[in-house]
């Protein structure tokens, strides 16, 4: 938490909360801008631990509007999806319709989630690079923020592909069922 801290005064942000999170099973850390709160999972160690609470800092930066618009294209995918697939066994539909509406939520859906999560990891590592001026010799704060640059840009890739196959497969469901009904 005292990282975590640190680093929301580096970037200028002394309303935000920090705490633990409660459930000690999880391995999830968030920011909550509704409420204006970082919640870090209970165990966070290993060597991207730094990254990770750096990225849930950016979040805190971004503009609201932003992150509520990712708020809402995820619920609303879950919603239509759901409506959707109750339509589709229910009724006559027209399947192309469903499909369109489907694929315009994931556009929406996809584009709000790698403007925030995008501008999150790659400004995370600025500011887990400031934070480790004053902890580490430059040497291992180099050899550290090029590590974990590193993991960040192969992981982008996997996040962007798990946000495109889970509204893809939505829509996968609607179709096959739409075609078996």
């Amino acid at each position: 938490i005292m990282i975590c801290k640190e680093m929301l005064k580096i970037i200028e942000n002394n309303h935000t909360q920090v705490e633990k999170n409660k459930d000690e099973k999880t391995e999830l850390s968030y920011y909550n801008h509704s409420k204006d709160i970082i919640i870090l999972k209970a165990n966070n160690e290993g060597s991207s631990r730094i990254l990770q609470i750096a990225h849930e800092c950016i979040h805190t930066t971004q503009k609201k509007e932003y992150l509520m618009a990712n708020k809402f294209f995820s619920n609303l995918q879950i919603i239509y999806f759901l409506f959707a697939l109750i339509y589709v066994v229910n009724n006559e539909v027209n399947e192309l319709l469903i499909i369109s509406f489907q694929l315009l939520i994931l556009l929406g859906t996809l584009f709000a989630k790698t403007a925030i999560e995008g501008d999150a990891c790659y400004r995370s590592i600025a500011l887990a690079n400031e934070y480790l001026k004053e902890k580490l010799n430059n040497e291992k704060r180099k050899k550290y923020i090029d590590e974990t640059s590193k993991m960040i840009y192969n992981l982008v890739s996997v996040y962007y592909f798990n946000f495109f196959s889970q509204g893809i497969t939505m829509i996968i469901i609607n179709t096959i069922i739409s075609l078996i009904m």
